[in-house]
């Protein structure tokens, strides 16, 4: 190959890497996490046997580094996890349920 066309080869390279990281971060600054209106939290969706946790808030733009805010994220994380286990046994107990047993 002559060296026309690897400096070619080259600078095409260059320019899809650039495109590439160029579309990466441009999705990336989309994309970041928002603090959601009041009206978006106050909504919830219908559910037909499933208890909704309504205690659960949506974390605030001001971050509260103190130990009385690090024990409140704390218990609010705890509860999140207990609803997401009671959630699972919830589900593990309908699949039990409803399992079909095979022929």
């Amino acid at each position: 190959m002559s060296n026309k066309a690897k400096t070619v080869i080259a600078v095409i390279v260059v320019v899809v890497v650039l495109i590439i990281v160029w579309i990466v971060y441009a999705s990336s600054s989309a994309s970041a996490p928002t603090a959601p209106s009041q009206s978006q939290t106050a909504q919830s969706a219908p559910t037909s046997q499933a208890s909704v946790d309504t205690s659960v808030t949506a974390p605030s733009a001001v971050l509260d580094s103190s130990d009385a805010g690090l024990d409140q994220d704390m218990a609010s994380v705890d509860s999140q996890m207990s609803a997401l286990n009671s959630d699972s046994s919830n589900v593990d107990v309908g699949l039990q349920a409803s399992a079909v047993p095979a022929q």
